[in-house]
């Protein structure tokens, strides 16, 4: 297989506009919120995001990782195709993300590369991404979602394994979401996280085949058709080495995006997105990676979490589009395949549906996420908070012992977790102003609410 180096793709399609529009990542801070929806390419030593963009997208490398000295294959020589089989993956993978995200409108999306012998760092992007008032850092209210992933081989068979996480910026920088909850007068609002905002998705294995074909269908996905067809004829994007490529989107049509060169080069259509198995191109990777599904579908997630104005009907096809996400990666792996993700799916449910008045429902999911998640602090929280709540001022003694003891219980397994720390200060603390609702004694109160204190962070 010959090297190739991956193409850079620049772009920025309007909403109910045909002319084109340039796009250059210096002048993203003029783009309506709305309207963005970009993509490119850059080192992950310079990740940046784009401003115009609600939500923003960025893929890290997929690498080969060698098997480990002493273990079966040490010593031997990293296949070249295996390396650029890896590389290749995370270009298809930004591709058909890409091409998926388009339907939550305001997105911007990036492929980050790594320089020749280094790591692409996903805690040193996240860091350079959040830092408050950096050039091309993430701005208050904006999202991420990062992407990345390892090929690696175990008992002679290769497998693929990709890792989430999701964020949104904060006034000092990157925050985890929180979901409110009122339980009682003079209580106050208490506050619970997702389970998780970082996933290591279950590994999948995948043939030498597969992996073989990784490069032909990468150079299938770059062939440019003179129209939105499989059939009409068309022409690969020529890669060379240390050289990029930048185009406009200047529309979409079903699975096909259009293309328009900024500075030479073909244009034409291009098919970048898979949908079902049965009308997928042939070089989609959701036929043997189904966690693309589960990715945009958490993509659609923080784009509702994002900042700006979104209209209630654009929220219900967003909402829409996340259920089908989620459905389709379920549909691929079992809960007993992948019980973290099937866990995360549920509160992602969960809270939707709390957001949405369907009190009942979201508990439901909370507890099926609770069970998937036992040894997840935030998981654990977000029942107790929720039946807590449904109970309102009949939460009683009886009540308040139930919850104090689950929050104790969530404690022990995350110590550091801030908001589980204050939900419980808060609670002992209007235990000591309402005594009937208090499951203490006062002295044992009084040595509880020192107990957390000493906890605090400081």
């Amino acid at each position: 297989m010959k090297p190739l180096t991956m193409p850079s793709f620049s772009f920025l399609l309007r909403r109910g506009r045909r002319a084109l529009v340039p796009l250059l990542l210096s002048a993203t801070a003029a783009l309506a919120p709305g309207a963005a929806r970009a993509g490119g390419v850059e080192p992950c030593e310079y990740a940046s995001v784009f401003s115009g963009a609600a939500l923003n997208l960025l893929v890290l490398p997929y690498r080969y990782e060698a098997p480990r000295l002493g273990g079966e294959g040490a010593g031997a020589r990293v296949p070249q195709e295996l390396e650029r089989a890896s590389q290749q993956l995370a270009s298809l993978v930004h591709l058909e993300l890409l091409m998926g995200l388009l339907k939550y409108g305001s997105i911007g999306a990036k492929h980050l590369q790594a320089m020749p012998g280094e790591l692409c760092d996903v805690d040193k992007v996240l860091t350079q991404i959040g830092r408050p008032g950096g050039s091309g850092a993430l701005k208050p209210g904006q999202s991420a979602v990062l992407v990345w992933g390892r090929l690696f081989e175990q008992g002679g068979q290769f497998y693929l394994q990709s890792y989430l996480r999701f964020v949104r910026q904060g006034p000092q920088g990157p925050v985890e979401e929180r979901l409110g909850f009122e339980l009682a007068p003079g209580l106050g609002r208490l506050e619970a996280g997702l389970p998780a905002q970082a996933l290591a998705l279950a590994p999948r294995r995948i043939t030498r085949e597969e992996l073989a074909r990784v490069d032909r269908d990468f150079r299938q996905a770059m062939q440019l058709r003179s129209e939105p067809r499989s059939e009409a004829p068309g022409r690969s994007i020529e890669f060379q080495p240390q050289q990029a490529f930048a185009y406009w989107v200047t529309g979409t049509r079903g699975d096909w995006m259009q293309l328009q060169p900024m500075a030479g080069g073909p244009a034409g259509w291009v098919q970048v997105r898979g949908g079902d198995e049965a009308g997928a191109p042939a070089w989609s990777l959701q036929r043997w990676l189904p966690e693309l599904a589960f990715m945009d579908a958490v993509s659609g997630f923080m784009r509702l979490r994002a900042a700006g104005p979104m209209e209630a009907a654009e929220r219900r096809r967003t909402e829409r589009a996340i259920e089908r996400g989620l459905q389709r990666y379920e549909q691929a792996l079992s809960a007993e395949q992948a019980p973290l993700a099937w866990g995360l799916a549920a509160a992602l449910r969960g809270w939707l549906a709390w957001e949405a008045g369907q009190r009942e429902a979201a508990l439901a999911q909370f507890e099926r996420s609770r069970a998937l998640m036992p040894d997840y602090a935030g998981a654990r929280q977000l029942v107790a908070l929720a039946r807590a709540s449904l109970a309102g001022p009949e939460l009683g003694e009886a009540g308040s012992a139930r919850l104090s003891r689950e929050l104790m219980a969530a404690l022990a397994l995350a110590p550091d977790r801030p908001e589980l720390l204050g939900n419980l200060q808060r609670l002992l603390d209007f235990f000591g102003r309402r005594p009937e609702w208090s499951p203490y004694p006062a002295e044992q109160l009084g040595q509880r609410q020192e107990i957390l204190r000493a906890a605090a962070p400081r």
